[in-house]
């Protein structure tokens, strides 16, 4: 009985990348002017300045206790 020889699968060469295409610096200021996306960056950072949300006298004294139990618990701590 002859044998059949197996058949090795061929290796095939790691796929080459294909060179990326430039685009122009001009096509490429028309693509951003077009999408929209260089006037939402500019929104942005003119509403960035303003304040969102102004504290009043009960949130700087939950913020101030919230802040010193864990320092005065740390310091009581240390000092024992």
């Amino acid at each position: 009985m002859t044998r059949k020889p197996k058949s090795t699968p061929k290796r095939t060469q790691p796929s080459q990348k294909p060179k990326e295409e430039e685009i122009p610096e001009n096509e490429q200021w028309r693509i951003i002017r077009e999408s929209g996306l260089l006037q939402a960056i500019e929104k942005k950072e003119t509403t960035a300045g303003v304040p969102q949300h102004e504290y009043d006298t009960a949130d700087r004294i939950f913020d101030t206790t919230i802040f010193v139990i864990p320092l005065a618990f740390l310091y009581l701590l240390m000092d024992m």
